[in-house]
């Protein structure tokens, strides 16, 4: 008798904390979020004209190159004139001229890039079109002609070179134009 009154008693105890855990984790009215509270005004988002075609870039862009003059913001790997050509108004890598690098320091940025494998399609894997996007002399997106050309993963074109792979492998074929839009946080 004596044990089913305590058992009784460790039951009612039981009851009473389940209740009162149950009214505590309630919310109240006060607890309730209204859409007002989630909507910051202050500070506004800056405006910035966007360009006036599709291709213009917006008003407060640093163009890195204008299609007509590689060392106004380019130079080679030692800071010297860079040997890489213009044609047709793109900027052409001459084999074995080394890479070139921005004249300016940029820390966190956004970055929009096009560019082009060469069409006649020579060699295979890491062999075909293969340069890269160096920010900040640590981090590399590859460039690569990806297109039916098989290789290792993090090395695609899209990737972080060698420590992520892309998504998906969505390149076009070799002479086609390409773009990157590359969000880089210093």
């Amino acid at each position: 008798m004596k044990n089913l009154l305590i058992a009784g008693l460790i039951l009612i105890a039981f009851a009473n904390s389940v209740k009162a855990q149950q009214a505590a984790q309630k919310p109240t009215e006060a607890d309730k979020i209204t859409p007002g509270m989630t909507e910051v005004w202050d500070p506004e988002v800056k405006i910035v004209q966007p360009g006036i075609t599709d291709n213009d870039p917006p008003a407060d862009a640093v163009v890195l190159f204008n299609g007509s003059d590689v060392n106004t913001e380019w130079e080679d790997s030692k800071g010297g004139i860079s040997k890489w050509l213009i044609e047709n108004g793109a900027l052409v890598c001459v084999k074995g001229s080394g890479v070139i690098k921005t004249k300016r320091k940029f820390n966190s940025c956004q970055l929009h890039i096009e560019w082009k494998a060469p069409s006649d399609v020579i060699g295979e894997s890491q062999g075909r079109g293969n340069s890269g996007v160096y920010l900040q002399e640590q981090y590399e997106v590859q460039v690569l002609d990806s297109y039916n050309n098989r290789t290792y993963r993090h090395g695609q074109a899209g990737s972080l070179y060698k420590q992520h792979a892309p998504l998906v492998n969505v390149s076009r074929k070799p002479g086609e134009w390409q773009s990157y839009d590359i969000i880089y946080t210093a």
